[in-house]
């Protein structure tokens, strides 16, 4: 009888531990949509605020944004031997990072 209980305990504390797992994992899936979600009002926020006062806000699309990139690219490769391919680097990474990339 000590068994029995033992292993239903056991059970129980398996189908807890599972239970507990799916909901920090459903949590954290939250936080970070809710974090992404809050990122996005405040830059549309000051986006507002600056047109508000006048401001010309040019909006471009991700497209776009990968044209520039490769247009600049032979630029900034000539430059790396000047600044160095580590700062260079450390530089793209962190526009990448400010990015959500």
């Amino acid at each position: 009888m000590h068994l029995l209980c033992g292993r239903i305990g056991l059970v129980q504390r398996r189908a807890d531990a599972k239970a507990i797992s799916a909901c920090h994992s459903a949590g954290r899936h939250v936080l970070r949509r809710d974090a992404t979600q809050g990122k996005q009002q405040r830059i549309g926020g000051v986006l507002g605020g600056l047109k508000a006062k006048g401001m010309q806000v040019n909006e471009i699309t991700s497209a776009e944004q990968v044209r520039m990139f490769e247009r600049v690219k032979p630029v900034c490769d000539k430059n790396v031997p000047t600044t160095g391919a580590e700062n260079m680097t450390t530089v793209l990474d962190a526009l990448k990072k400010a990015r959500g990339g």
